[in-house]
């Protein structure tokens, strides 16, 4: 059923393009034929604000798209969804961390939505998502001294997606799923590798050849392989992605699944 909005009060977000190593990424798995002005109008149901809030993570369990998306749900509670006609907005925190609470600026999400809207389905016409405070996972993985392959990373790390979708890929939290995101990772330690000390070449060379390994099991929309769970054993010499990979292991990986949760409409 589509959300009753009085157009009289409509007011539309404003696109905030995000700021690199941001990024937004549009792809038919999400969604095809969407409407940008049902997006638009989905985003402008999202909570207004200028200044900073924070935004509880936590909320009932997702099960495919949640049966109860219409029950009132707190208005700064993180992961959430939010819809308007056939056009799906989500909302969620990704990384292996596990935090109570993050800060954002309202009018942000609403940009942000805005600008996957104009992006996506304005251009493309498919669903996509962008990200958002990326840059603490981006300089933690590419630091030669971190350990990648911890269980659980530091709270900087967390980061926002914001989804544009169909209601049928509620549950696709790209963040932690999407194989872009290992594709993503995997730029960043190439840059990094003509950056850093000599002595370190052999540490991010090994986690470029993991990032390519994570993505290349990765699957769009599936929820089985994470971008920080991805190595596999290698014996000798496998080609894997274009890369040659050599006695990789998996000592110390981050085995840890988060349960995605996710909280009904913002009201």
């Amino acid at each position: 059923m589509t959300n009753l909005v009085n157009l009289d009060s409509y007011t539309p977000p404003i696109p905030i393009p995000p700021v690199a190593p941001n990024f937004v990424f549009c792809n038919g798995a999400y969604g095809t034929g969407l409407p940008r002005r049902e997006a638009l109008q989905a985003g402008s149901l999202l909570p207004q604000g200028t200044l900073p809030v924070t935004y509880s993570v936590g909320g009932p369990e997702i099960d495919g798209l949640a049966a109860n998306v219409s029950v009132l749900r707190p208005a700064y509670e993180l992961p959430f969804l939010e819809f308007y006609g056939s056009v799906l907005i989500s909302v969620d925190v990704a990384s292996p961390v596990s935090i109570s609470r993050i800060n954002v600026v309202p009018n942000d999400i609403r940009g942000m939505a805005a600008y996957v809207a104009n992006e996506c389905l304005g251009r493309y016409g498919v669903g996509g998502f962008v990200t958002k405070k990326i840059q603490g996972l981006v300089d933690f993985v590419t630091d030669p001294t971190s350990n990648i392959d911890a269980r659980m990373y530091p709270d900087s790390t967390a980061f926002l997606t914001l989804t544009v979708s169909n209601r049928q890929t509620a549950h696709a939290f790209p963040g932690d799923y999407d194989p872009q995101l290992a594709f993503f990772l995997r730029n960043a330690e190439i840059d990094a590798l003509s950056r850093v000390h000599s002595r370190y070449h052999f540490v991010i060379a090994n986690r470029i050849e993991k990032f390519a390994i994570a993505e290349s099991r990765m699957r769009r929309l599936e929820t089985e392989v994470p971008w920080w769970d991805g190595w596999l054993v290698q014996g000798n010499r496998t080609a894997i992605a274009g890369f040659q990979v050599v006695n990789v292991t998996t000592e110390g990986r981050a085995t840890a699944r988060r349960r995605k949760r996710v909280s009904g409409p913002l009201r």
